[in-house]
């Protein structure tokens, strides 16, 4: 029944069983794994032409640049938080899960690694995918894919700032000691306290020696914990590039669960996060000019590399 699914395009939930299909899905017509799938599914009780023709309509579905910017776009649309981006604070019930931000970081990676040169996927036409500048059923797929993670860069970096939050909130020492008046507070000042933009650096140097101690304490640690940081290409010599990628981003996530001393979903937003800006820093300037979508990602990526929080980013924004 899963195969089944699979070889009919239903759309797959996004559920850890997603991850199950970034993998299995491109291996039914890879010549090193699509025999011994036949094989497996005939020692199950199935016809073998049955099992061949299941395989190729599996290969048929999935293996396409389209099946995967639509698998991002509704799983971004199932997983992101639902949340008021003008509020201060978002609610700790409506914090993404350290499951969804692993599963929204995967389908968007697939899509990185399939857009680069020499894909392995619709290889001749991969780069053309993302083409803004000419009127193309691809050129609407990436209208359709880029907003969806504009919106979503928004979103995570409003659950990161008020990640921070509940942190210091939540350190020994600030232990009811701070009010909702202070928290805003904290936010304004770190929203201009940058070390790394030169238009800021006098004024962090300023601000932050006049944080409290704790603020200063969570900022640290979360500027301290690096993003394991690999490009696209980093497994093009692979037998699945994309999902060697994939499984490298899963282990990013799930390696961060022995690496605390308690448990936070810090490490996966920042990486998230990470990935969501290089995919638009990879991909905006393929737009024409007078696209909105240039000027929406401006007011999505400016704020970054003004922001403490987001130091990491400032390279990339």
């Amino acid at each position: 029944p899963y195969l089944d699914k699979l070889a009919l395009g239903q759309g797959m939930p996004a559920t850890p069983l997603l991850l199950h299909s970034l993998v299995w899905g491109p291996r039914a017509g890879h010549k090193f794994f699509s025999s011994w799938m036949r094989d497996a599914l005939v020692k199950q009780g199935m016809y073998t032409q049955y099992a061949e023709t299941l395989l190729k309509s599996v290969t048929d579905m999935v293996n396409s640049i389209r099946y995967d910017v639509t698998l991002a776009k509704n799983s971004i649309v199932s997983l992101m938080p639902h949340i008021q981006l003008e509020g201060w604070l978002v609610p700790k019930r409506d914090l993404p899960t350290i499951m969804d931000l692993c599963l929204m970081d995967t389908v968007i990676a697939k899509v990185k690694v399939l857009a680069l040169p020499g894909g392995t996927s619709e290889t001749t036409d991969l780069n053309k995918t993302f083409e803004c500048t000419e009127p193309s059923p691809r050129s609407e797929l990436a209208q359709d894919l880029l907003p969806h993670v504009l919106r979503l860069t928004e979103v995570i970096l409003a659950c990161s700032r008020t990640s921070l939050m509940y942190q210091i909130n939540e350190s020994s020492e600030a232990s009811g000691g701070y009010s909702l008046g202070d928290f805003i507070a904290f936010r304004c000042v770190l929203a201009v306290s940058s070390s790394r933009s030169v238009k800021t650096q006098s004024l962090s140097a300023a601000l932050t020696i006049l944080l409290p101690a704790s603020v200063r304490t969570v900022l640290d640690k979360w500027n301290a914990n690096a993003v394991t940081d690999f490009p696209s290409n980093t497994y093009a010599n692979d037998i699945i590039p994309e999902e060697s990628y994939v499984l490298a981003v899963v282990n990013a996530h799930i390696s961060t669960l022995s690496s605390q001393q308690t448990f936070t979903i810090n490490p996966s937003l920042k990486h998230l996060l990470h990935s969501l800006v290089t995919f638009i820093s990879e991909h905006i300037m393929r737009c024409e000019e007078t696209n909105a979508l240039r000027q929406q990602a401006v007011s999505v990526l400016a704020p970054l590399t003004l922001d403490a929080c987001t130091e990491y980013l400032h390279d990339i924004a």
